[in-house]
């Protein structure tokens, strides 16, 4: 506790610290002796340094003079600019031929030319990581002959020796200059620096421009110029440091690399000509023209893979909206198949069952879920989680919908003021940082399903145990830990420090990408997941690249907090409070439910749900799915009966401002004479005659109408990307319109399609199965035919692929999941298809014929 008399100058120092760029909220809690005693000598700058270096929240800084930096520094921005230089007169001369020679060269030949560029140079794809696996005592990671494989991650024999990524990198260094690289060259140490191998230097009142016109160049820091450490025009000097050893080494190495690719060409100063500017050029196209594996699904995996080789990717708000609304879309779909569709309710049921911590055995003879005695308890929780699990990703994705559409707002409110070379708008900042730990909460959820799933899953199961909780806390539920994981298994060490908070490593993105790569370099890796973590791990994917996204609106430096938050914690935490009262309070009453018993009932057995939708139809067969979906419209009336009593309100018209309005198909009667009408009518007429439709937010389940068309969904969205959005959010709220299939003029869209792609439609929306059930569809034959109309396909890691229009006139994206571990579609799983492109589009067999 500090004496009174120091309290002005506690005041001032904690003044200076904030101008230096050094987050002050729990200042008075860190304060040291050290720090004291410099403050009573009225020494700032000492008191400083000693509350950084004693202070175990900067463990991973060190504290320099910034004098003794100046000299490094110089020289580093003295080499980067020759060797720039150097670099695009080279190729400004010689890109083609260099272009050639490279991929001529057989994979032993480019990597002997590395190795002579680059002694040592790392061999495998994030040699970091499987440097922390290889190597589990802590106290030999800051060996300095490890030190490269965390500054260069993206370095190494794996990856440069195949066609693009050199030539990628030659091409992106040479034309744009090195304040473009400057984020990047500091934001890909993110695991160094997590495990304090990288250690930033500490040099307070200082800042370091890294913009073309004072590359390097050291300014005091005041209030004045804070702006430019969150934007990235600016970096703490200690951080700019290692953004100039890095640019120094590989701009020193790619002009090595230029050399000995073209060693019989003139290549002296005196004999190239000074380029000022390169033309653009398609390196990449080149790469791809000489190879035979083009695919038209590029994936997450590979764009994360390429990214370090390419420029920078600028923010796109389209991009983002379009991800945020087909997640949100997703979400829905998910939730209203859940209250429609018999078999994906037992699917989903049967899924979480399998995926529980309490199914797997402890050592010590433990009692699991699957005792007798615990079944009831357990049904009660499965059903309780899935039941909440739906409306939470619901709300989620409609809150951060909203948000982005609300950036968007404020955007076009403050036009040109939104601009990296200048202060930029609180308001504006503000909505940034509430939307990055909007998602970060979406990203910790995620991280804590795929930890419970991966627990309990097949082949990984037995790679972890039960423990009982701790005395003290609730008997019911159970610990479950990792155990007996071999040395030698590096899947399986990625998804442990993927799942465990205690190994350090989790929330890392990076983890995420190198499960895919692997997943999709070795098929065996893949079919060790089940379908259910599969899909865990494609909603966690997509979390991360919203993140991804999110940060090129605020491209500043990631890593330690050193810079102030645009507006109090308490907005921060305000705001998650708000967004998560209806959660919580939906959490509370379904956990009153659970434990008086009332999901298990009318849920069990789950062969009550059989819906032999995927058979041929016939009279036994309609009453079947009848009785089905009778069974499930009596199970959601008695959940919403559990929340009329709580509320005075069912739970969807309790979450109706959150999500659209939909209605239910249902199975009409069967009737022989509408058996005849519907062989006669023939196939492809547009209309479902079995089905019918409830009104699921204005009518009791008992209430069905007589007969209607297939659906009221949504209509087709096309995603504002300027303007003010204020009807795209209002639009979340509103009872919507039935999708149109007409195009403006008043014309049916009308896709003319080859034999393929016609297959697949006409399969997926197969209007009945008297004649007999379509086989299974092959995932490409899928990918396909959504290509043939429009469509652009990125997968994501895990299962999941979004669809997003090719050139805008579809409107929206939608994302759809590759079966697992099989890549065939199954005809119940098409239907689903169908029904959410009919939700989405408006589309029916109408719209699809051959060429």
């Amino acid at each position: 506790m500090m004496s009174s008399n120091l309290d002005e100058r506690f005041m001032a120092l904690k003044a200076r610290m904030e101008v230096a760029g050094i987050n002050t909220n729990s200042f008075g809690d860190g304060m040291t002796p050290q720090a004291i005693a410099a403050l009573s000598k009225g020494d700032p700058s000492l008191a400083i340094s000693s509350f950084v270096k004693d202070n175990p929240i900067f463990n991973n800084f060190d504290v320099v003079n910034v004098n003794h930096v100046k000299p490094i520094i110089k020289r580093n921005v003295e080499s980067i600019s020759n060797n720039f230089k150097r670099l695009r007169n080279i190729l400004g001369s010689y890109e083609p031929i260099l272009q050639k020679r490279w991929l001529k060269k057989t994979k032993e030949q480019r990597t002997r030319l590395l190795l002579s560029a680059w002694p040592n140079m790392a061999q495998h794809h994030r040699s970091d990581l499987r440097f922390l696996w290889q190597e589990r005592d802590r106290a030999k990671w800051r060996d300095p002959q490890h030190y490269d494989k965390f500054m260069y991650p993206d370095v190494n024999i794996e990856d440069l020796t195949k066609p693009k990524p050199l030539l990628l990198m030659l091409e992106s260094r040479s034309r744009h200059t090195p304040a473009t690289f400057a984020n990047h060259d500091w934001n890909n140490k993110e695991l160094g620096l997590q495990c304090q191998i990288i250690r930033p230097a500490v040099t307070a009142g200082w800042i370091m421009l890294l913009r073309d016109d004072a590359y390097g160049s050291l300014h005091p820091h005041n209030s004045e110029t804070w702006y430019t450490l969150k934007t990235g025009l600016s970096f703490v000097p200690g951080i700019g440091m290692f953004i100039l050893e890095t640019q120094q080494r590989l701009m020193r190495f790619l002009v090595t690399c230029s050399e000995l690719i073209l060693h019989d060409l003139a290549l002296d100063a005196n004999s190239l000509p000074q380029i000022q500017h390169l033309p653009p050029v398609a390196a990449a196209a080149a790469a791809t023209a000489r190879s035979d594996d083009v695919d038209l699904r590029p994936s997450l995996d590979t764009v994360v893979q390429e990214a370090p080789y390419r420029t920078p990717q600028q923010f796109d708000f389209a991009r983002l909206q379009n991800f945020v609304y087909a997640k949100r879309a997703e979400a829905e779909d998910h939730l209203w198949a859940l209250r429609e569709d018999p078999s994906y309710f037992t699917e989903t049921i049967q899924a979480l069952g399998e995926h529980k911590d309490e199914v797997v055995r402890g050592k010590e003879n433990l009692p699991n879920s699957w005792s007798a005695p615990r079944i009831p308890t357990f049904w009660e929780e499965i059903i309780r989680c899935m039941i909440h699990t739906a409306y939470t990703e619901v709300m989620h994705s409609a809150d951060l919908y909203f948000r982005v559409s609300t950036i968007v707002d404020i955007t076009e409110k403050h036009g040109a003021r939104i601009k990296r070379t200048e202060a930029l708008p609180k308001d504006y900042l503000t909505a940034i940082a509430l939307l990055e730990v909007q998602v970060q909460e979406q990203i910790s959820g995620h991280g804590m399903s795929l930890a419970q799933a991966v627990r309990a899953s097949g082949q990984l199961g037995r790679h972890f145990v039960v423990k009982p909780n701790p005395s003290g806390e609730d008997p019911r539920m159970f610990r479950v830990a990792a155990t007996n994981i071999p040395r030698n298994d590096y899947f399986l060490w990625v998804i442990a420090q993927l799942v465990d908070p205690l190994a350090g490593l989790s929330g890392n993105a990076g983890l995420l990408y190198e499960l895919q790569r692997m997943m999709q370099a070795d098929p065996k890796q893949k079919q060790r997941l089940t379908a259910w973590v599969a899909r865990v791990i494609s909603a966690l994917s997509i979390a991360f690249e919203v993140k991804r996204q999110i940060h090129l609106l605020s491209p500043g430096p990631n890593g330690p907090n050193v810079i102030e938050l645009p507006c109090p914690q308490s907005v921060l935490d305000d705001d998650s409070k708000r967004r998560n009262e209806l959660v919580d309070r939906i959490q509370d009453i379904l956990m009153e439910a659970k434990d008086k018993g009332a999901f298990a009932k009318s849920c069990l057995p789950l062969s009550k749900f059989h819906h032999p939708s995927d058979k041929r139809q016939t009279a036994i067969t309609t009453e079947q799915m009848r009785k089905a979906e009778t069974h499930l419209d009596q199970f959601w009336l008695g959940v919403d009966q559990c929340f009329v009593w709580e509320t005075g309100k069912t739970l969807n018209h309790l979450v109706e401002e959150k999500m659209t309005h939909h209605a239910l198909n249902r199975t009409a009667p069967w009737t022989e004479s509408q058996a005849v009408a519907d062989t006669e009518q023939g196939k492809g007429k547009g209309k479902d005659t079995n089905g019918v439709t409830v009104p699921v937010f204005d009518a009791t389940h008992e209430e069905r109408p007589a007969r209607t068309v297939l659906l009221e969904n949504i209509p087709p969205t096309k995603l504002k990307t300027r303007g003010t959005p204020t009807k795209a959010v209002d639009n979340i709220n509103a009872q919507r319109e039935p999708p149109s299939t007409e195009t403006e003029n008043g014309v049916r869209p009308l896709f003319r399609l080859d034999k393929r792609a016609y297959k697949v439609f006409s399969s997926i929306f197969r209007l009945s199965t008297k004649d007999g059930v379509p086989g299974e569809i092959p995932w490409t034959d899928v990918v396909h035919a959504m290509v043939s109309i429009g469509f652009a396909v990125q997968s994501l890691d895990g299962s999941a692929s979004i669809f997003s229009p090719a050139d805008g006139s579809l409107g929206r994206s939608i994302i759809f999941h590759e079966p697992h571990p099989m890549s065939k579609i199954p005809y119940l799983v098409a239907k689903r298809v169908g029904r959410r492109l009919n939700r989405a589009f408006g589309w029916t067999a109408e719209n699809f014929v051959r060429e």
